[in-house]
């Protein structure tokens, strides 16, 4: 009898196999996953999804909780209704076979000085395109693939955490168009030069300026601490918020980005006030 028993549960370990092999899960998968990083730190993401099994909505993971210009698609180019709660996205898609979500976010790069920094936890394998003329200076582990998109770097990762330490040389267009045409280009050059610097400063400091609606519940809270205690250090917003040590360290770091923060160091700690 014990025989007996013992071979069917045999034969059903190896239908259910069988069956797992044939007909594997029915879940969200990427298809594909593109990062494209601008000289400002913004990263655009364009991820391209099947939905899996027939319902009227799922539920997708966003790299980063601080998210904006959000494009829901359906494969035949129908915009979809969504909800979005912290880096929650549901999508009410109608049986749609594939969609594609676009969106931006700043939350996932920091500078420190000429430095940049891009932190990331990849769900699936992804194409990561850094900005014209950047050079990688560390990588916390191997990538797939590293070729050249024009001036561009593109680098195929591995799903995982990602550490990406890169620089973005700029070339002198004064210096290229006075060696061709003399004096007069090194006037004109000069005057767009600076013209072009102004228009993109009165951009940026737009972009970042100290606004509620672009700053996480987390951030939000911080900044509170920070605006209350006067001086803090890193360890005791810790304490105040019992966020992860990693976590503050990149709130941190993004506020002292925006400029809404400065870091001061005193001894071995590190002590953040108001900018």
């Amino acid at each position: 009898m014990a025989g007996k028993i013992a071979g069917k549960c045999l034969t059903l370990l190896i239908l259910l196999v069988i069956i797992s092999i044939i007909f594997p899960t029915c879940g969200v998968s990427i298809s594909s996953l593109t990062l494209r990083v601008y000289e400002d730190g913004v990263v655009h993401v364009e991820e391209r999804i099947f939905p899996g099994e027939p319902a009227d909505n799922i539920t997708v993971n966003l790299l980063a909780r601080n998210v904006e210009n959000i494009i829901v698609l359906g494969s035949d180019g129908r915009i979809l209704a969504y909800d979005l709660i912290a880096d929650k996205l549901t999508i009410y898609h109608n049986a749609s076979r594939e969609i594609i979500i676009y969106y931006d976010t700043d939350a996932l790069t920091y500078k420190n000085s000429s430095l940049w920094s891009l932190e990331i936890d990849l769900p699936a394998e992804a194409t990561v395109i850094l900005p014209s003329r950047s050079t990688i200076i560390s990588l916390n582990s191997i990538p797939k693939a590293i070729t050249n998109e024009g001036q561009q770097l593109k680098l195929v990762l591995g799903p995982g955490y990602w550490r990406i330490e890169y620089v973005m040389h700029v070339e002198s267009l004064v210096n290229q168009n006075a060696q061709r045409e003399g004096f007069p280009a090194l006037i004109l050059a000069g005057f767009l030069g600076g013209l072009i610097t102004i228009l993109s400063t009165i951009i940026l400091v737009k972009r970042y300026r100290k606004s509620p609606r672009n700053l996480s519940e987390d951030e939000k809270r911080v900044l509170e601490i920070i605006k209350s205690k006067k001086r803090v250090s890193e360890s005791d917003i810790r304490a105040l918020t019992h966020l992860p040590k990693t976590t503050v360290w990149r709130i941190v770091r993004r506020l002292e980005r925006r400029g809404l923060v400065r870091v001061v160091k005193v001894g071995r700690r590190n002590e953040v006030e108001l900018a």
